[in-house]
């Protein structure tokens, strides 16, 4: 790469580089690297617009920005979203990625984000899963059959040897279309429901991935046993879970907090709840990766993981798809300088 040059990576070729497996490594990795104090990151700044209740929910734009010394690079991904967007024939959330090269600070590469977006959330919900749910879960269940159901899915076929897989959505046709894409994709038995509280029945892992704003799942319909990936907290999730569960553990206190107790309340969580930091039993960066707590203890605990997802993984993520594509020769060199 010569001076002003950046490598432009479009949707089509992270999916040629990016692997389920390398995916869920970095971000078991960056969880790490994070507990051991290796990123410098800031919470998603976000700019809000138009009503929480508009025709299309509330528009909302959000930057990401960290930077990964064991990786010198930094990073930052831009992201649009509009929850209700598919009305309008549009996805609820765009993203676009930059890094920066941290020894030089030049620009290296502009990805698209969007589907970074969706394979790292999968991969912080696999490495939650990892730690936290029974070694021998069989049965997945995912409530969401849009693009953040089928990375849910692969990721945790990464993890699991699924016998089964229970999926709903709210939208009839997408959960036929998942079982028919997934299905082929991955050879699984994929078994559409007709209701959450079928989908969750027997479930070893449940995986939360809708843009619902109250919940669908309630506390009382999860087995003992059970693990919950809730990839939007407690938005489509009862948060009771949150203080009758055996383990509630979030993704890292510094970015976990913010929806708990701080500025998010409210936009990225709800008005009201339950809950309050005092019942959460641990976060994975600094204590339960690191060793300093134990993750789980029984095989009839009923445990869940809580992240929003914080701007690490999305540089971490990029950075990886930068270096695979260039070993592979993949992308577009664009002079922007």
């Amino acid at each position: 790469m010569k001076t002003g040059e950046v490598l432009f990576i479009p949707a089509d070729d992270v999916a040629k580089v990016l692997t389920v497996k390398d995916c869920l490594k970095r971000c078991e990795d960056t969880f790490r690297w994070v507990g051991e104090g290796k990123v410098d990151q800031l919470s998603p700044k976000g700019l809000w617009w138009g009503p929480p209740d508009g025709p299309y929910g509330w528009g909302h734009a959000l930057s990401f920005p960290a930077y990964i010394e064991p990786l010198k690079i930094v990073g930052v991904k831009w992201l649009g979203a509009y929850r209700l967007n598919r009305k309008r024939g549009l996805p609820p959330v765009t993203a676009i990625d930059i890094i920066n090269d941290a020894e030089t600070g030049m620009p290296i590469s502009i990805l698209d984000g969007t589907s970074i977006t969706a394979m790292r959330t999968a991969g912080h919900a696999g490495v939650g899963a990892k730690y936290l749910a029974r070694k021998d879960s069989k049965v997945i269940t995912i409530i969401g059959c849009g693009l953040e159901g089928r990375t849910h899915l692969m990721m945790m076929n990464e993890i699991f040897k699924i016998e089964q897989v229970r999926a709903f959505d709210i939208v009839e046709e997408a959960k036929f279309r998942f079982k028919e894409e997934m299905s082929e994709q991955l050879n699984l038995n994929i078994v559409p429901t007709d209701s959450a509280r079928e989908a969750v029945k027997g479930a070893d892992v449940i995986c939360m991935v809708t843009t619902a704003k109250e919940p669908l799942v309630m506390e009382e319909w999860i087995e003992p046993g059970a693990h919950v990936c809730a990839t939007t907290g407690f938005m489509d999730l009862d948060p009771n879970c949150a203080i009758s569960f055996d383990k509630w553990v979030v993704g890292y206190y510094g970015r976990d907090l913010e929806w708990i107790e701080g500025e998010e309340v409210g936009k990225m969580s709800p008005d009201s709840f339950p809950y309050t930091k005092k019942d959460i039993y641990a976060d994975l960066s600094t204590e339960i990766i690191l060793g300093k707590k134990p993750s789980r203890q029984s095989d009839k605990e009923r445990t869940i993981m809580t992240h929003l997802g914080m701007p690490a993984f999305d540089a971490a993520v990029a950075a990886l798809v930068y270096e695979k594509a260039k070993e592979k020769g993949i992308g577009t060199v664009l002079k922007v300088f």
